[in-house]
């Protein structure tokens, strides 16, 4: 209620707008739902019917926003009664009005007197809506007094068919969805559930972007999902990622040592093959080579079951041969004429120690050889040299080393 001060305010072409905003949101109120109301067939020549009281209380009806003013109003201006109807804006108020669509045929249909006013809408296109459809009427009002009868044309928009069916219930399906580089492109049916509650005709599901299969990452899909007949459609997103298909590899940390003319080594010693496939592979060297000293760059190809194929290197230095080091003892004075054991069978005696690359060498595993060594003649006067010449083998290349 609004404060008698205000009661003055209110002229009679306030009141008749106020009235009229009101009726417009009262049809448009009705014609939404009458349209969630009716069973739609979506096939011309279907139609539904509303009624609505011509004699209805502004201020009681508790659906709509009232107008602004109070009843009380109305008295300060000599009206004791409102009325209204709604028709064609041409002089005919029963005659047809198309909606801009061309989907709804409007029309105001004669009533007996005192009978609630009906109106029917009839279908009459196909055109596809999925908002709201938009009909221009004249909206009557009749008041009791002075200035009896106005007249307004008022831009009607309400639910259109697919608008008044409510949405689709269509959700990305939970969980993290994966794909393999390379594959084809999936079925987005695959990637959403949909709540067939409100589904009256069949569905197409359909990618409105795909995910990019040569992309690798995580990127956000569209799929979108449209209902025959009515046209309702629904687009969720879902995030999808598109993994890295290729095989991997790595070369172990080094450094890395080999001797010149050692056997070419295993490459699965120097070299991770990661496959997120699980795929058997074979590993093979390209250009591996001890034919010479210095570093070298080796380069290995893992080729998996299905052809996929990488490639890595590592650093490789090529060792020269190892020396084998003695370290002798004294030799003892001889006496002329005297006889004294050959050096074949006695050569470790004259041994103090034995290595190769730093590291001490059991003598047992040492070999005489004789071609290379000489001893004492202890048939002759004066001193002699003596060489010990042996060898062993490496444990690594099984080369001779002396």
């Amino acid at each position: 209620m609004f404060p008698e001060t205000r009661l003055t305010r209110w002229t009679m072409e306030e009141v008749v707008t106020e009235l009229m905003d009101f009726y417009e949101r009262y049809f448009v109120y009705r014609f939404n739902e009458a349209m969630a109301n009716h069973d739609h067939s979506f096939t011309r020549g279907e139609f539904l019917e509303l009624t609505y009281d011509t004699d209805m209380d502004v201020h009681d009806v508790p659906e709509i926003d009232s107008p602004s003013f109070s009843s009380n109003v109305l008295s300060s201006l000599g009206i004791t009664s409102t009325s209204i109807a709604i028709g064609s804006t041409s002089d005919d108020f029963s005659a047809f009005v198309d909606t801009k669509s061309g989907n709804w045929r409007f029309r105001a249909l004669m009533v007996n007197w005192g009978d609630p006013y009906k109106i029917r809408l009839t279908r009459i296109g196909d055109e596809r809506n999925l908002g709201n459809e938009s009909i221009e009427l004249r909206v009557q009002v009749y008041l009791s007094g002075p200035n009896a009868s106005h007249r307004q044309h008022r831009l009607i928009n309400f639910h259109s068919a697919a608008k008044s069916m409510g949405e689709l219930g269509v959700e990305a399906k939970s969980g993290t969805h994966n794909l393999w580089e390379g594959d084809a492109v999936p079925d987005p049916s695959d990637y959403v559930t949909i709540d067939r509650s409100n589904v009256k005709w069949d569905l197409k599901t359909e990618w409105e972007t795909p995910p990019r299969m040569d992309t690798i990452g995580t990127q956000n899909t569209r799929i979108k999902v449209t209902e025959d007949t009515s046209g309702r459609t629904t687009t969720v997103t879902v995030p999808i990622t598109v993994q890295d298909r290729a095989l991997q590899i790595t070369g172990k940390a080094g450094p890395h040592s080999i001797y010149v003319s050692e056997a070419i080594p295993n490459p699965a010693d120097y070299f991770e093959v990661r496959d997120p496939l699980g795929q058997t592979h074979q590993l093979e060297w390209l250009d591996a080579d001890t034919s010479s000293v210095g570093t070298k760059t080796w380069r290995a190809k893992a080729t998996a079951a299905d052809g996929r194929e990488a490639t890595g290197s590592i650093t490789m230095d090529i060792l020269p041969q190892p020396e084998l080091e003695l370290k002798l003892k004294d030799v003892e004075d001889r006496h002329l004429g005297g006889n004294y054991p050959a050096l074949s069978s006695s050569f470790r005696e004259y041994i103090q120690e034995a290595t190769m690359e730093g590291q001490r060498l059991n003598t047992a595993d040492l070999e005489f050889v004789a071609d290379e060594s000489t001893e004492p003649d202890s048939s002759i006067v004066g001193e002699q040299a003596l060489k010990l010449t042996v060898q062993t083998r490496h444990p690594v290349t099984g080369r001779m080393i002396k």
